[in-house]
């Protein structure tokens, strides 16, 4: 009888202490979130890192600890959190929305690509993300992917010359000099006369 006693007092012990574990979590996560929406960054760094210590799988967490780092202008300890939440949540909209961000300005080109690709899975027209599946494809040299989408900026926006002096590029990547001379003519036809285009013209003349 004694045993059974000691028994469920343990088990009430942990049921009370489960609780307990979880009120703290909730406090913890509130407090944070109050303080990231304050722009206490550091507060919030500190709270939602503790909420984490109970629950380290925590979306929410782990999404507002990488946007509070990114604050701070700590984009590596932003991106370690981003990241962690990409694994566990990885078809997450805010969160590649984020990744994307974060991924550009450290110029890991990969990873923005990769978040890029997960918010047009999730719905997004392509069509919004035609200039950086361009130039994040031109950086990887990835130079056939980059030129159908600098063709297609162009087609949209037939006067940004930008578009045609980076698909020239591409073309020149690529050995095509041709291509690369035609697009530059076809530039200055339209533009009007570039010193730029004239000594690119010259170089793929050359080349």
């Amino acid at each position: 009888m004694k045993r059974l006693l000691i028994f469920f007092i343990l088990i009430g012990l942990t049921a009370v202490l489960g609780c307990d574990k979880a009120e703290d979590f909730d406090s913890l996560a509130k407090a944070g979130l109050e303080a990231y929406q304050e722009a206490d960054y550091n507060e919030a760094v500190h709270l939602i890192g503790k909420a984490l210590h109970l629950e380290p799988s925590d979306r929410d967490m782990l999404y507002h600890m990488g946007l509070s780092f990114a604050r701070l202008d700590l984009l590596d300890s932003a991106l370690v959190y981003m990241h962690r939440a990409d694994i566990l949540y990885p078809a997450d909209y805010e969160i590649n929305k984020e990744l994307f961000r974060l991924c550009s300005l450290t110029e890991d080109y990969e990873c923005a690509l990769e978040a890029v690709r997960m918010m047009i899975a999730n719905g997004d027209s392509e069509k919004m993300f035609w200039i950086p599946l361009a130039d994040l494809n031109f950086f990887l040299g990835k130079y056939q992917l980059a030129r159908k989408y600098y063709q297609l900026l162009i087609n949209d926006d037939p006067n940004e010359g930008r578009y045609r002096w980076n698909l020239s590029e591409c073309y020149a990547k690529m050995d095509r000099p041709d291509e690369a001379v035609r697009v530059l003519t076809e530039a200055v036809d339209r533009l009007g006369p570039n010193p730029v285009a004239y000594s690119q013209i010259a170089v793929n003349y050359i080349t």
